[in-house]
């Protein structure tokens, strides 16, 4: 089911564990782990989940319906001023699917931006908001962002494809986000 451990350094440069992460929903098979990036500040921390099964879509599903295996999902998790780590947000794709969703993320410096891939998500669609119901370009690869508002709730902000999108191509193998949460650039080795 995966796990993820988070450890801080004191003022005499000593490490400690000071949680162990787990998913709000975890089974055999998620691979919760397999992604992780912390912001700027440590304060929150996203893990993606590429095995998890969950057929929900969007923020907040329904974390119990275990109908699309390796449909993927992403794990908001933040820490609080007495240093507790709490589930923030359960995140899916738009169009969940058997595409890995979760493989590789990226959080801005502030931990208001997350960017998910999922590089076997099988739409032809081109560009930026394309038609995500296309399912005739398999494994072609998209990037989901989302952003965290001023009262802590996630949505997706944008469904991002390849200008060239193509079966095989696994656009979002790969994710990098600026600090700002600016400017993303996502990899496709095969295209």
């Amino acid at each position: 089911s995966g796990a993820v451990y988070v450890f801080t350094r004191n003022g005499m440069g000593a490490w400690s564990q000071q949680a162990y992460v787990k998913a709000s929903n975890a089974g055999y098979t998620d691979l919760f782990g397999v992604s992780v990036d912390l912001s700027g500040d440590g304060n929150t921390l996203a893990v993606g989940a590429p095995g998890e099964r969950s057929a929900a879509t969007g923020v907040g599903g329904d974390q119990g319906d275990d109908s699309a295996n390796t449909s993927g999902a992403v794990y908001v998790f933040v820490r609080d001023a007495k240093q507790q780590w709490s589930q923030q947000a359960y995140v899916k794709a738009s169009n969940t699917d058997r595409d890995l969703f979760g493989f590789r993320l990226a959080l801005s410096g502030d931990g208001g931006t997350l960017v998910s891939v999922a590089p076997a998500e099988d739409s032809a669609a081109t560009g930026i908001e394309g038609d995500q119901s296309d399912e005739s370009a398999e494994a072609a690869g998209a990037a989901y962002v989302f952003v965290r508002d001023a009262a802590q709730q996630w949505s997706q902000q944008a469904y991002v494809k390849a200008s060239n999108a193509d079966a095989g191509d696994t656009f979002g193998f790969c994710v990098a986000l600026s600090t700002d949460g600016n400017t993303l650039a996502v990899g496709a080795y095969g295209e």
